[in-house]
């Protein structure tokens, strides 16, 4: 994603901000322990008197109805239901489809004692929405934008503590609070319609007692399959003066028990746990202060969560193969591998068992000043080169120019609105010339090595219109320069592009028959959802086949392969951690690309680099530090496992197809492994069963999300499956599933 934008631009641009790095989250201090979230006063519940307390407004192009009341089944009892229409879908402009509600607020509605307002909405059609929540206080106007994305038919909740409301860059006090007179909600009608369920002041308490815990593996919690699982818990803080001991337990991604215990608080520094599970997956550790009754004395967990964990929670994982063993299934594969990571951690992608590589680094990092570059390359180019040894002949590495982007300070900068954004183009190939030869140094084994031109260009375009603006020429005559001074330096490498955002066929239509294919050996493009909660709303496969006829239309009949270099999930729904629903996500992503034949995929990200998004398939212990890049200790989510199990399941194996006759809303991809036919089967809306026919005897293997195995007996010549969110894999079915 881009390093022009700021982190609550949009998820959809969610590693731009990552490349400037603009953390701004001040942590619970040391000494206190944040509890579970307790509402306080209900601002609204939109109950069918409520319509007449809000005054509505819009802009000139949207139409809109207010109903109060409405039960949603399943949903909530009582909400507010917006519909929204357009009155000309060619108008685009943002100040003319917006809706505004505002309401009175009575002196002291707003306690001192709240911590913030929580917003609990929902979308029947889901979508990614922009909204703005405002307090008035006299004359003064505070607010705060969110722009979350919302599942299909799901009420999510929105937390914002009242200092995240500003005027002109000032925080609302807790004197101000008290004083808020009005209260707003400014909405991007980008949607047909959108459920306000309640609207709430909230309180988090603070504890002053937990206990904090150190594994044997303190760096990141991930552990080999016969690595033993132990961990130390240190109490601290203040101890409740009735806690006699506490209680633990363990969890796996089903949420079931796989441990538990009591420990007897004797006065002891520290106390050690072997928590080693039976089987390889994901773990959550969550413990309880006791009375000498043996009850609960809180309602939380008294865990030490550091870092972006959620409160009271600690997590491992136990991988289901060594990294050495994935390390010889790199060697094995070579170029063919499909999976990678996009921000790869402390070794973490050889522990999950992901080879390609992505690195970025922008040319004002690079050149910071003018470079010397009459002894042949650049210093920084040079000092690599003759400092930095080879990599292994197994590391797959993928790397983008940026060539979109601003040049260093020292640049000349073109003339405003007009593109590259640098006046000397020979500068910026000079840089990228010495850029490929540090390439053909470090990968040498690589054949062909893969370079990308440009970074999301489709934003220098409307709607986004990003500096400076890129028309389709501008596009093709970046990659043609790209290719020729990467040619000139490393003749049989690949230049890739012209890496959009997202997959839009017609904006890739445009850029194809302005002559982009004349200079790219492969198609690469950013991957996230366009407004979709889910990898199945956003038609991935219809997609891709209308991109593929687009390429044979402008390029001579040949389809150039795809490589897929970020793409991700958000681990959080509005104010929930959703890091098992993101697994899910991610895994059937995977799966969707794979079956579809994209040739690479590098998934978004290894760490949350911060608490905005929870992008990381790992919590990031550190991450309040300056900058991702000095992340020292993470901890896995599910992804992790997730990940791994796929990839061993599928890494080496062919697409034959997408399956689409087991049931309505079944999805389904039948893979060839040397010779075994694969199923990955699942369910986006949840549980449902699936028949599959199978013409033998026997049973079959079946492997769920997490790597673990089991087999189910054949009826009648059918395996019935249980299936769900979790993509689950089924071993050896014939391939007249295709049929």
């Amino acid at each position: 994603m881009d390093s022009r934008i700021r982190l609550d631009v949009r998820p959809l641009l969610a590693s731009v901000a990552l490349l400037l790095w603009m953390g701004s989250y001040t942590s619970p201090a040391a000494d206190s322990l944040l509890g579970p979230v307790e509402q306080l006063a209900i601002l609204d519940d939109f109950t069918t008197n409520s319509q007449a307390s809000w005054q509505a407004s819009s802009g000139g192009n949207i139409a809109f109805t207010i109903v109060t009341g409405r039960a949603i089944p399943g949903v909530a009892d009582s909400v507010m239901q917006l519909e929204f229409t357009r009155k000309n879908h060619e108008e685009t402009a943002a100040g003319q489809n917006w809706f505004a509600l505002r309401r009175k607020l009575s002196p002291g509605q707003l306690s001192k004692e709240a911590d913030g307002l929580r917003l609990v909405l929902g979308s029947p059609s889901g979508g990614e929405w922009w909204m703005s929540m405002g307090l008035r206080v006299g004359t003064q106007g505070f607010s705060h934008a969110i722009q979350p994305i919302l599942p299909v038919r799901m009420a999510t909740e929105h937390l914002i503590p009242f200092e995240q409301f500003t005027a002109d860059g000032r925080p609302l006090t807790r004197e101000q609070v008290a004083s808020a007179d009005e209260l707003s909600l400014l909405i991007s009608a980008n949607g047909p319609s959108l459920y306000l369920d309640r609207i709430t002041t909230y309180r988090r308490e603070k504890y002053t007692s937990w206990l904090s815990v150190v594994s044997a593996h303190p760096h990141n919690n991930i552990f080999e399959p016969e690595d033993s699982v132990t961990v130390v818990l240190t109490p601290g803080g203040t101890l409740p003066a009735a806690a006699k001991a506490f209680r633990y337990e363990v969890q796996d991604f089903f949420e079931q028990t796989t441990a538990a215990g009591k420990v007897p608080l004797d006065g002891a520094a520290s106390y050690k746990l072997d928590l080693t599970p039976k089987e390889p997956g994901y773990y959550e550790l969550r413990a309880f202060w006791l009375h000498a009754s043996g009850k609960d004395l809180e309602n939380r967990s008294c865990i030490l969560a550091e870092g972006s964990l959620p409160p009271g929670l600690a997590t491992f994982s136990v991988m289901p193969r060594t990294a050495a063993q994935n390390l010889d299934r790199f060697k094995a594969l070579g170029t063919n591998a499909f999976f990678g990571l996009h921000g790869d951690f402390m070794g973490l992608a050889d522990s999950i068992g992901l080879a390609w590589r992505f690195d970025y680094s922008r040319w004002p990092d690079l050149e910071p000043a003018k470079p010397d570059r009459s002894h042949g390359l650049a210093p920084w180019a040079a000092e690599r080169i003759r400092k930095e040894p080879p990599k292994p002949t197994y590391r797959l590495h993928i790397l983008p120019f940026c060539g979109n982007f601003g040049g260093p300070s020292w640049e000349p900068k073109n003339k405003p609105g007009t593109a590259p954004p640098y006046a000397n183009w020979e500068d910026y190939l000079a840089m990228l010339r010495d850029f490929v030869e540090v390439e053909k140094h470090l990968y040498p084994h690589l054949s062909p090595r893969i370079y990308g031109a440009a970074w999301e260009v489709n934003l220098n375009m409307p709607p986004s219109n990003f500096e400076p603006s890129y028309t389709m020429a501008d596009i093709v005559e970046l990659h043609r320069r790209t290719r020729n001074a990467v040619k000139q330096v490393d003749p049989e490498a690949w230049v890739i592009g012209p890496c959009p955002s997202n997959l839009n066929p017609a904006w890739l239509e445009q850029v194809f028959k302005a002559g982009l294919l004349d200079y790219v050996d492969g198609i690469e493009s950013h991957g996230y959802t366009e407004g979709a909660f889910s990898p199945e709303e956003n038609d991935y496969p219809r997609k891709f086949s209308t991109i593929r006829e687009l390429m044979r239309r402008y390029n001579h009949g040949k389809i150039l392969p795809f490589y897929i270099t970020e793409a991700g999930f958000r681990g959080q729904i509005g104010s929930k951690i959703i890091h098992r629903t993101q697994a899910e996500l991610m895994t059937r992503l995977a799966i969707i690309l794979k079956g579809e034949g994209i040739r690479v995929f590098l998934p978004f990200y290894g760490i949350d680099y911060d608490r905005d998004g929870w992008w990381g398939f790992c919590f990031n212990l550190d991450v309040d530090a300056a900058n991702p890049y000095m992340t020292k200790r993470i901890s896995p989510k599910p992804t992790v496992n997730a990940f791994a199990t796929c990839a061993g399941v599928l890494e080496s194996a062919s697409p034959l197809g997408r399956v689409q006759t087991l049931g309505t809303n079944v999805w389904g991809y039948l893979f060839d492994r040397q010779g075994t036919n694969i199923l990955a089967v699942w369910s986006p809306t949840g549980s449902d069963r699936v028949c599959l026919p199978i013409h033998r005897k026997g049973s079959l293997e079946v492997i769920n999300m997490m790597g673990h195995l089991s087999r189910i007996t054949l009826q009648d010549g059918r395996l019935n499956l249980d299936i769900d969110n979790a993509p689950k894999y089924v071993i050896d079915v014939p391939g007249t599933l295709l049929k």
